[in-house]
């Protein structure tokens, strides 16, 4: 069985990884791994020791399962993976703490997640007709705005969080999870996802602090500055304040108002 995490950067994708690859039947591959494969360029080594289960985590390619070719900047043409019998985890956080995130990730040049990739990101996937016209008005805040931090990363969690409503229309074996949900009742939500991927319960999902993980950086983290022996915490939750003027928050209600409430119908 093939499965797939994604949802907006920022929202909780490795931590979920991390999770489910504790479990003694599920191997979770990280994003540079996973895109080798859907390459064929590192099949054969990466898959030589997995578990029943395969799990890629793919965020860069949330919105793109339904599409004949899946694209971004840094991967102009990969072939489709994604099977209508796969299997989907589709995760989402708050807009605020997920912005907040991506401003506060700051790359050894100094620049932040949302400006060295969520930009570049953007621009490319305003190159897409289907995409301008269906976000036209939002593209206009983001220009007049000239590209900031507040608007670039609103219109990028709409669209990323918007799939989820397309994928649930088109029927996809999907769960959706809600990272506020997963940290605060872990136990609850890991619960649902594996009776999901029908495989039991283990504790040492709970613990993946405890377990050994592969695919880190030299530091240890994971991608993105993920502690792999931390906890599952509440401690990220409304991160955003004191990191979002009142202006910021303002103009990101104003973009992603619409997304937020069909969320919370899916949530509450």
């Amino acid at each position: 069985m093939s499965i797939y995490l994604v949802g907006c950067q920022r929202s909780g994708t490795t931590l979920l990884r991390l999770i489910l690859n504790s479990h003694s039947k599920i191997t979770c591959f990280d994003e540079a791994v996973s895109y080798d494969i859907f390459l064929g360029q590192e099949d054969s080594n990466a898959k030589k020791d997995c578990k029943e289960i395969l799990g890629y985590k793919i965020p860069r390619f949330t919105e793109q399962l339904l599409s004949t070719v899946v694209c971004d900047p840094d991967y102009p043409h990969i072939p489709q993976f994604f099977r209508k019998d796969d299997r989907v985890i589709f995760i989402a956080r708050d807009v605020l703490d997920v912005i907040s995130s991506m401003k506060s990730l700051i790359f050894s040049d100094g620049v932040s997640w949302l400006q060295k990739y969520g930009v570049e990101i953007l621009k490319f996937k305003m190159q897409d007709i289907s995409f301008a016209r269906q976000y036209q008005s939002e593209i206009n805040l983001v220009e007049k705005s000239q590209f900031s931090d507040a608007t670039v990363g609103a219109l990028y969690w709409k669209y990323k969080n918007d799939s989820l409503f397309e994928y649930q229309k088109n029927g996809l074996n999907l769960v959706s999870v809600q990272y506020e949900n997963l940290v605060s009742s872990p136990e609850i939500e890991i619960r649902k996802i594996v009776d999901f991927l029908g495989v039991a319960f283990e504790d040492s999902l709970l613990n993946h602090h405890q377990q050994q993980h592969g695919e880190l950086e030299p530091d240890g983290n994971a991608i993105g500055g993920t502690d792999p022996a931390r906890a599952i915490s509440v401690s990220s939750i409304g991160k955003h304040i004191g990191n979002l003027s009142q202006s910021e928050m303002q103009i990101i209600q104003e973009i992603t108002e619409s997304t937020q409430a069909n969320l919370a119908h899916v949530y509450f």
